[in-house]
């Protein structure tokens, strides 16, 4: 019989391949590898089978777990058992398995089953720990010692050379609790490694040499396929023993010369009075925001502060603005357009220059009237900070400023840039990928008074950090010197690693000092702060665990009303959160959506990693209630919240078209989820927020059906507009393309198809502007017939450029008076100039 692996040719009796060691019957469903009559696991892939099928759909209280997997296969027993007597072969099979599993135990491991002369082992089932994947490859690394002295030995005594290949990798599976069987691409993975590595090695994947290559050396070997698998992965092979490496890291003590650099650009903020600008960069965990605050808490009464923050999850584009708008003029939520502009003429006095004006920028900002062009949003933003640093210095500081729209980056330029006879301090925290996002705003120069990388604390500030933590002056000297390779120096992995420590009774305090319960090197430490908080969330009690993801869904900030609605608890659910806050998981921010206090994780990674235990399936069920109750909830409180909103409709969308085909219902959710992207898109098109429209409707596109022309048509509209008139053709050819083909019967479509596609020549091909002259020309006389002015607007303000470019200077000046006409008589406030 053919192996449906590799097709070689096998006795008709054989249970196993005797080429590649596969199982040999009926085909894995996951991997096409053929299965032994009976099998509960592929022997290939380690996905349960037909007998064991049971485990292949969730059950109730399914969790996504990260584990480490082991596969072991030995070499050249097919050729041993063929050569020697079956008792023989017996005994030294079972002598192979007491190894392996004698490894593995040592290691707390768990071996899943034994696959003939092949392993499974698990580690991270049934309780995960923060160094499952070392003690994994260790495990694989120790099963090669102890298999060398056993080959030796049989090759002594038979003849016959046997070799072990060892596959480690890390990943997600999906289980129940209290179900053995599990499921997950990991487990592929891991099986793939084995078989791709040398004899008397150990292989491992990226994720396993993440988590371990501070321990370990290794030496990477490209890339390998996987069966079943589109994108190849990458392997690396176990070249030496634990390595000792300690890593200097940095957080919240230890920051003298920091605070000195920031004070610095205050102090010349003050003696200048302008503004000035300081970004802090650094990783997540090492004390950016601890570091604007203490910077604060210096300056005290003297100055005027306020602490924002951006939205990965998705929020206006100038989200920090209008919150700082909001505190200033101290606008609740539910106030009539009428008391607004009340509260906001009491903060701008009535010796401001251009008063009126001012406050009508400011209205536009909070979404109390219509938004006003960027030019007249900025310089409005820009006289409120002006207008509050005169009384005393203000400092703005904005977290997470990697996450901001590209107009909020552009706003905090101006105000570096223009915000003059006032001391501002302007203070960015961002992640280093910020460098990337805007280079300007991590290097010094002309907008930017100083940036500040954030290093590592050093071993001794590291030991300060965690007797603060426990409160006393001085700590076992063992635990004190494993603190810096252990934590990175990274102060959230410092505290985290501490609390742990603390809650698991390895640590002590007797009388005023504290002491090591057990021995030094019997400490387990987190390899990684990944690991680290996902050992930490699932040692919680039941019910906190819940709500923690319950939080997870809502996002990285959170209002009690909201947990109120999703939670379906015995306890209160703020009696939870207090709990939960006194273990430093979450903590309030101090502010209200609508009249429900929000609460926030004390980290975002502390959020990712509560987020990463749910099924997929879950997800999309608690994103469309949240989106629900957001939706509902929102129709009271002042400001945009439909980007906020759509966020969770696009989620559960999203993770139902992961898992299937979509019915009635998930559709429903994607035009719901389209719907409110398009009233974001087009408000962020009428302000002038090209990169953010484009964006927006971009995103809408994606959660509505191919034959919902209607809706797609506005959409494709409102992105080829927003990405062409920023000039990024390379984003808006797909959707001129797309907007040509739904126009065939629509002759208002195809003439705003052929602006936009005389735009496209106007920015990228100088040899066909007179056929799109003409082009655009027809189309200007077709959007005129049909009534639609915007369209004619548009149409002459494309020849006017076209013109340009040809040099026909007067025609132009002549289009460009139509294109206003047209604007002004179709009401486009943003075509009027």
């Amino acid at each position: 019989m053919g192996c449906g692996r590799c097709g070689a040719e096998n006795r008709a009796e054989a249970r196993f391949c005797g080429e590649c060691g596969a199982g040999l019957a009926q085909r894995c469903g996951a991997c096409a590898v053929e299965l032994r009559d009976g099998a509960r696991f592929c022997d290939e892939c380690g996905t349960p089978t037909a007998a064991g099928e049971s485990s292949s759909v969730p059950a109730v209280g399914a969790v996504r777990k990260t584990v480490t997997v082991v596969f072991c296969d030995l070499g050249g027993s097919t050729g041993f058992g063929e050569r020697v007597d079956p008792e023989v072969s017996r005994e030294v099979m079972a002598r192979y398995h007491a190894l392996l599993q004698a490894v593995i135990d040592e290691q707390n491991g768990t071996v899943a089953k034994f696959m003939g002369d092949g392993m499974m082992a698990l580690f991270g089932i049934p309780e995960i720990a923060e160094d499952d994947a070392g003690r994994a490859v260790l495990a694989g690394l120790e099963a090669q010692t102890r298999f060398a002295a056993f080959a030796a030995e049989i090759a002594a005594q038979h003849g016959e050379a046997l070799t072990l290949r060892v596959g480690v990798n890390t990943g997600e599976v999906v289980l129940a609790e209290g179900d053995a069987d599990l499921v997950g691409d990991a487990l592929n993975v891991a099986a793939r490694l084995e078989k791709a590595c040398r004899p008397g090695q150990v292989l491992v994947g990226e994720e396993t040499w993440r988590l371990t290559r501070s321990d370990f050396g290794y030496e990477p070997l490209g890339e390998v396929s996987v069966a079943g698998r589109v994108e190849p992965v990458a392997v690396f092979e176990l070249v030496s023993d634990a390595q000792d490496e300690a890593h200097g890291s940095a957080p919240f003590v230890g920051r003298e010369a920091e605070i000195g650099r920031l004070r610095s650009a205050f102090d010349d903020a003050v003696t200048t009075s302008s503004a000035r600008f300081v970004t802090v960069l650094g990783s997540p965990g090492v004390g950016k925001t601890r570091l604007a605050r203490e910077l604060v808490t210096s300056l005290g009464d003297a100055v005027t502060a306020f602490d924002l923050r951006c939205d990965r999850a998705g929020d206006a584009t100038l989200a920090p603005a209008i919150e700082l708008t909001r505190v200033a003029a101290a606008l609740g939520d539910g106030l009539e357009p009428g008391e607004t502009r009340a509260r906001l003429g009491e903060l701008i006095s009535t010796g401001v220059s251009e008063r009126d004006r001012v406050i009508d920028g400011l209205m536009g900002i909070v979404g109390a009237a219509p938004a006003r062009s960027t030019e007249e949003t900025f310089w409005a933003f820009r006289r409120l900070i002006e207008t509050l640093a005169a009384d005393r210095p203000v400092v703005v500081v904005i977290d997470d400023i990697q996450w901001a729209e590209s107009l909020l980056l552009d706003l905090l330029e101006h105000l570096a840039e223009w915000v003059r006879e006032v001391p501002v301090l302007l203070v960015g925290l961002a992640r280093p990928e910020l460098r990337d996002v805007r280079p300007a705003l991590a290097e010094v120069g002309r907008r930017m008074a100083d940036v500040v990388a954030l290093d590592g604390l050093d071993a001794s500030a590291t030991e300060l950090l965690a007797a603060r933590l426990l409160g006393t002056d001085h700590l076992p000297a063992e635990l004190v010197a494993r603190l810096p390779a252990s934590t990175d120096g990274n102060p959230l992995f410092v505290r985290e690693l501490v609390r742990m420590l603390v809650d698991d009774h390895v640590i002590e305090r007797r009388g005023d000092t504290w002491e090591l319960a057990i021995d030094a090197d019997a400490v387990e430490v987190p390899p990684t702060i990944q690991s680290l908080l996902a050992v930490r969330i699932e040692r919680l009690p039941v019910d906190e665990r819940s709500l923690l993801e319950l939080a997870s869904v809502v996002g990285t900030e959170f209002s009690l009303g909201a947990l109120r609605d999703l939670a379906d608890s015995s306890e209160p659910v703020d009696l939870l959160l207090e709990r939960l806050r006194r273990k430093e998981l979450v903590e309030p921010t101090g502010a209200y959506w609508g009249d429900q206090p929000v609460h926030r994780f004390h980290h975002v990674l502390i959020r990712d990693a509560t987020y990463r235990r749910l099924l997929k399936r879950t997800r999309a069920e608690l994103h469309e209630r949240v989106g629900q109750w957001t939706d509902a909830a929102a129709a009271g409180i002042l400001g945009e919240h439909e980007a906020v909103i759509a966020f969770h409709y696009e989620q559960a969308h999203e993770y139902r078209q992961q898992l299937g085909p979509l019915d009635d219902h998930a559709r429903s959710l994607g035009r719901r989820a389209a719907g409110l992207l398009t009233v974001a898109a087009e408000r962020a098109l009428e302000r002038d927020d090209l990169a953010a429209a484009g964006a927006l409707a971009k995103r809408a596109l994606a959660r509505l059906d191919v034959d919902q022309d209607d809706e797609r048509s506005q959409l494709l509209l409102v992105g080829c507009e927003a990405l062409l008139s920023s000039g990024d053709v390379t984003a808006a050819r797909p959707m001129v393309d797309q907007l040509t083909e739904l126009s065939a019967a629509d002759n208002r479509l195809a003439a705003w198809a052929t602006c936009f596609g005389a735009q496209m020549v106007s920015l990228t091909d100088p040899d066909g502007i007179v056929a799109a002259e003409a082009a655009v020309t027809e189309a200007a006389t077709a959007l005129e017939s049909v009534g639609d002015g915007a369209g004619q607007a548009k149409a002459h303000l494309v020849r006017a450029n076209l013109l340009a470019r040809l040099g026909r200077v007067a025609t132009c000046e002549g289009e460009l008076d139509l294109a206003l006409a047209a604007a002004r008589a179709a009401d486009d406030r943003r075509r009027v100039i």
